[in-house]
């Protein structure tokens, strides 16, 4: 029974079949300060409460999403005043046909989160999540600036917002993608000085709620 994390006495998975480490332990390693603290402590308790219930089997992990498509939707209208209505996309909802050279092909976009704005009775803009568990991840923030070009040729998201989220690993924080000496700072600069994606680590979630707002 490893992975222990600091609920694990409170668990019912880990009661019935021991852990192997779901993921809450990165909540763990996440410093709580009194501007995070509501959504944070949100995010960790819709969390727990899935990994709990839901009894995974040894060594599962529920996905990070899943927390935060909640946060977005219900959470942040009670805690930011005039926060927007945001709707959950499906996947089947942003399947489009991309034409390259010629040819009409099918494309999903890659997201963790998908969500519309809505004002009123009318869809004003989307938003777009990728949260990552590993945070600076080489692979994972090229994979996602790839992903933000390419819905950005689609017309109807062409003007999208598409933010990629760490949650560990040397990105907790905003800053710890824009370390000079990160070899991924060039790309990660690059990629947000053309307006494609933007990066901020779970420690500045109330700082991406209120860009959303604004947006």
């Amino acid at each position: 029974m490893g992975g222990n994390c600091s609920k694990s006495k409170k668990c019912k998975s880990f009661k019935d079949i021991g852990c192997s480490g779901c993921g809450y332990q990165h909540f763990d390693s996440i410093p709580v300060n009194p501007e995070n603290r509501e959504a944070i402590e949100y995010m960790k308790n819709e969390y727990f409460a899935l990994c709990s219930e839901n009894r995974m089997s040894t060594g599962a992990r529920i996905p990070f999403d899943q927390p935060l498509k909640k946060l977005v939707t219900q959470e942040a209208r009670l805690i930011i005043p005039e926060f927007p209505e945001l709707i959950v996309l499906a996947t089947s909802d942003l399947i489009e046909i991309m034409e390259i050279d010629g040819e009409k092909i099918r494309f999903s976009p890659k997201y963790d989160a998908a969500f519309c704005v809505k004002r009123g009775n009318n869809v004003t803009r989307y938003v777009f999540c990728e949260i990552k568990g590993y945070g600076k991840d080489s692979n994972s923030v090229m994979s996602a600036i790839l992903a933000a070009q390419m819905l950005r040729e689609i017309p109807q998201y062409k003007d999208c917002k598409y933010y990629y989220i760490g949650s560990s690993g040397g990105g907790l924080f905003r800053r710890d993608f824009f370390d000079p000496e990160s070899k991924l700072f060039c790309t990660v600069k690059w990629a947000e000085s053309k307006g494609i994606i933007k990066f901020y680590g779970i420690n500045d979630i109330m700082d991406l709620l209120h860009e959303i707002k604004s947006y």
